[in-house]
Protein backbone atom coordinates (compact mmCIF):
# COMPACT_ATOMS: atom_id res chain seq x y z
CA UNK A 1 0.00 0.00 0.00
CA UNK A 2 2.79 2.51 0.54
CA UNK A 3 5.47 1.43 -2.65
CA UNK A 4 7.53 4.21 -1.54
CA UNK A 5 9.25 2.40 1.39
CA UNK A 6 10.67 0.41 -1.40
CA UNK A 7 11.36 3.01 -3.66
CA UNK A 8 14.38 5.17 -2.56
CA UNK A 9 16.91 3.80 -4.80
CA UNK A 10 14.81 2.20 -7.67
CA UNK A 11 15.31 4.15 -11.04
CA UNK A 12 12.09 3.62 -12.28
CA UNK A 13 8.78 5.92 -11.38
CA UNK A 14 5.85 3.99 -9.52
CA UNK A 15 3.05 4.66 -11.28
CA UNK A 16 -0.17 5.38 -9.11
CA UNK A 17 -2.29 3.80 -12.34
CA UNK A 18 -1.13 0.31 -11.81
CA UNK A 19 -3.42 -1.43 -9.74
CA UNK A 20 -2.57 -5.03 -9.14
CA UNK A 21 -5.95 -7.36 -9.48
CA UNK A 22 -4.10 -10.82 -8.20
CA UNK A 23 -0.81 -12.74 -7.30
CA UNK A 24 0.07 -16.00 -7.89
CA UNK A 25 3.22 -17.51 -6.01
CA UNK A 26 4.96 -21.05 -6.75
CA UNK A 27 6.48 -22.25 -3.85
CA UNK A 28 6.52 -19.35 -2.33
CA UNK A 29 8.94 -18.22 0.77
CA UNK A 30 6.77 -16.37 2.99
CA UNK A 31 7.99 -16.05 6.62
CA UNK A 32 11.89 -16.63 6.20
CA UNK A 33 12.38 -16.83 10.63
CA UNK A 34 10.13 -19.84 10.41
CA UNK A 35 11.56 -21.22 6.73
CA UNK A 36 15.09 -21.24 8.68
CA UNK A 37 14.28 -22.92 12.07
CA UNK A 38 15.92 -26.09 12.36
CA UNK A 39 17.41 -25.97 8.52
CA UNK A 40 21.38 -25.15 8.74
CA UNK A 41 21.22 -25.40 5.15
CA UNK A 42 18.37 -22.80 4.76
CA UNK A 43 19.64 -20.33 7.46
CA UNK A 44 22.85 -20.04 5.65
CA UNK A 45 21.14 -19.69 2.36
CA UNK A 46 19.25 -16.60 3.74
CA UNK A 47 21.84 -14.82 6.51
CA UNK A 48 24.05 -14.32 2.90
CA UNK A 49 20.54 -13.08 1.13
CA UNK A 50 19.80 -10.51 4.28
CA UNK A 51 22.63 -9.62 5.03
CA UNK A 52 22.85 -11.49 9.09
CA UNK A 53 21.73 -14.51 11.03
CA UNK A 54 17.86 -13.54 12.53
CA UNK A 55 19.59 -12.64 15.61
CA UNK A 56 21.61 -9.94 14.18
CA UNK A 57 19.07 -8.45 11.54
CA UNK A 58 16.13 -9.71 12.86
CA UNK A 59 13.93 -6.64 11.85
CA UNK A 60 15.47 -7.37 8.04
CA UNK A 61 13.93 -10.78 8.13
CA UNK A 62 10.55 -10.02 9.05
CA UNK A 63 10.76 -7.18 6.51
CA UNK A 64 11.44 -10.09 3.69
CA UNK A 65 8.68 -12.02 4.82
CA UNK A 66 5.86 -11.18 2.60
CA UNK A 67 3.59 -12.63 5.70
CA UNK A 68 4.44 -9.96 8.12
CA UNK A 69 2.88 -7.20 5.19
CA UNK A 70 -0.44 -8.44 5.09
CA UNK A 71 -2.87 -5.99 5.88
CA UNK A 72 -6.13 -6.95 4.00
CA UNK A 73 -5.80 -5.05 1.34
CA UNK A 74 -4.11 -7.64 -0.43
CA UNK A 75 -5.58 -9.03 -4.41
CA UNK A 76 -6.72 -12.13 -4.63
CA UNK A 77 -3.77 -14.83 -4.46
CA UNK A 78 -2.99 -18.53 -6.25
CA UNK A 79 -0.36 -20.59 -4.00
CA UNK A 80 0.78 -23.12 -5.76
CA UNK A 81 3.00 -25.76 -4.42
CA UNK A 82 4.20 -29.11 -4.68
CA UNK A 83 4.05 -31.90 -2.30
CA UNK A 84 7.42 -33.31 -2.96
CA UNK A 85 9.20 -29.65 -2.39
CA UNK A 86 12.03 -30.34 -0.57
CA UNK A 87 13.34 -26.91 -0.53
CA UNK A 88 10.95 -25.04 0.76
CA UNK A 89 8.34 -26.55 3.00
CA UNK A 90 4.51 -26.72 2.34
CA UNK A 91 3.96 -25.56 5.63
CA UNK A 92 4.98 -21.68 4.50
CA UNK A 93 2.31 -21.95 1.43
CA UNK A 94 -0.31 -23.04 4.23
CA UNK A 95 0.21 -20.38 6.70
CA UNK A 96 0.47 -17.12 4.18
CA UNK A 97 -2.75 -19.02 2.97
CA UNK A 98 -4.04 -18.98 6.36
CA UNK A 99 -2.91 -15.64 7.24
CA UNK A 100 -4.59 -14.15 4.06
CA UNK A 101 -7.22 -15.96 5.25
CA UNK A 102 -7.70 -14.23 8.12
CA UNK A 103 -6.86 -10.98 7.19
CA UNK A 104 -10.30 -11.74 4.48
CA UNK A 105 -8.15 -11.96 1.42
CA UNK A 106 -9.11 -14.75 -1.35
CA UNK A 107 -6.84 -17.70 -1.59
CA UNK A 108 -6.72 -20.56 -3.62
CA UNK A 109 -4.11 -23.04 -2.61
CA UNK A 110 -3.23 -25.90 -4.64
CA UNK A 111 -0.96 -28.33 -3.46
CA UNK A 112 0.24 -30.48 -6.53
CA UNK A 113 1.32 -34.15 -5.56
CA UNK A 114 3.90 -35.86 -6.69
CA UNK A 115 5.45 -32.21 -7.75
CA UNK A 116 9.02 -31.03 -6.58
CA UNK A 117 10.07 -27.46 -6.23
CA UNK A 118 11.19 -26.80 -9.78
CA UNK A 119 8.30 -29.26 -10.89
CA UNK A 120 5.86 -27.78 -10.82
CA UNK A 121 6.36 -24.60 -13.54
CA UNK A 122 6.94 -26.97 -16.49
CA UNK A 123 3.86 -29.31 -16.10
CA UNK A 124 0.34 -28.16 -18.27
CA UNK A 125 -1.73 -28.41 -14.78
CA UNK A 126 -0.16 -25.51 -13.04
CA UNK A 127 -0.69 -23.52 -16.52
CA UNK A 128 -4.25 -24.76 -16.72
CA UNK A 129 -4.51 -23.43 -12.69
CA UNK A 130 -3.20 -19.90 -13.20
CA UNK A 131 -5.22 -19.46 -16.20
CA UNK A 132 -8.11 -20.26 -14.75
CA UNK A 133 -7.46 -17.91 -11.63
CA UNK A 134 -6.12 -14.76 -14.52
CA UNK A 135 -9.64 -15.89 -16.06
CA UNK A 136 -11.70 -15.38 -12.97
CA UNK A 137 -10.08 -12.55 -12.11
CA UNK A 138 -10.77 -11.05 -15.28
CA UNK A 139 -15.12 -11.59 -15.17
Amino acid sequence: DQPETFLTECPHPWSTEIKIIGAAAFTGVFDYPTLADGREDIASYVESLLGGTIDEVPEIWTQASPQSWITGSEPPFLLLHGSLDRNIPVAQSEAFKAALESAGINVEFHLLPGMNHNGIIRVSETAYLVNAFLFKLLQ
